[in-house]
């Protein structure tokens, strides 16, 4: 059976919805793009098979990563550079489609970072200096789960052009310690724009997720009613 990459692309099972999952698809200014199929048996995502087109790093589980200090807080593991590297103009709008979203309690944000040349080379992206370019709270996953599991945001129009990574991240936080979910996604930025986030507009994931800090060690449930900061540098919109 064929199934089309954004029409509900998997096939639920039990153990998938008990897995989680992850992003899927991207459409750039309304082109899509693909991604390689995601898990092992019952547990597999049903998105378009891995061609030229996937722009995104590989994951292969559909489960969380569990420790900011890990090199898979980054893009997830293996996160395996892609081959390909799709065209975005800075001000370009790109949505993110993620599978069916279990859990509607937890933080989502958009980070990008620049490659040290081609993406397709670029391996310690653990180690970089990323910025955030959107941040939903608390009720960023409930927010995702409303919009069919999209997201679509602005790249800044300002960004100067380059190769980035982009990384899409859910935070669940109905079990805590809270459960990361990243997947990052390869970009050549072109356009006129000639900023870059300064020193406080970045962070590593090590540094600012600091698994002791409250917004990682309580519940959704706990923190209703209250304000939620995800750790991190302020939103850069350039």
């Amino acid at each position: 059976m064929h199934h089309s990459l954004f029409a509900l692309p998997l096939l639920l099972t039990s153990s998938l919805v008990a897995a989680h999952g992850g992003v899927i698809g991207y459409t750039i200014d309304g082109k899509k793009y693909s991604t390689a199929q995601v898990g092992t048996g019952n547990d597999r995502l049903k998105a378009t098979p891995h061609g030229a087109q996937n722009m995104q790093r590989t994951w292969n589980g559909l489960g969380p990563v569990r420790s900011s200090t890990a090199a898979t807080i980054a893009c997830n593991a293996p996160g395996t550079p892609a081959k390909f590297t799709a065209d975005a103009k800075a001000g370009s709008a790109i949505t993110a489609h993620w599978n069916p979203w279990p859990h509607n309690g937890g933080p989502l944000s958009v980070w990008m970072v620049e490659c040290p040349g081609d993406c397709a080379s670029f391996s310690s992206p653990h180690t970089a200096s990323w910025f955030k370019i959107h941040e939903e709270g608390l009720e960023g996953t409930q927010k995702l789960i409303k919009a069919a599991n999209s997201l679509t945001v602005k790249i800044p129009a300002s960004l100067k052009p380059g190769n980035y990574l982009i990384r899409h991240e859910l935070i669940n936080l109905a079990r805590p310690p809270a459960e990361f979910y990243p997947e990052c996604a390869q970009l050549k930025i072109t356009g006129g724009g000639t900023k870059s986030p300064d020193a406080s507009h970045r962070t590593t994931f090590a540094s600012a997720y600091k698994m002791s800090l409250p917004q990682f060690t309580q519940s959704y449930e706990s923190w209703k009613g209250k304000a939620y900061k995800l750790p991190g540098p302020p939103v850069w919109t350039g």
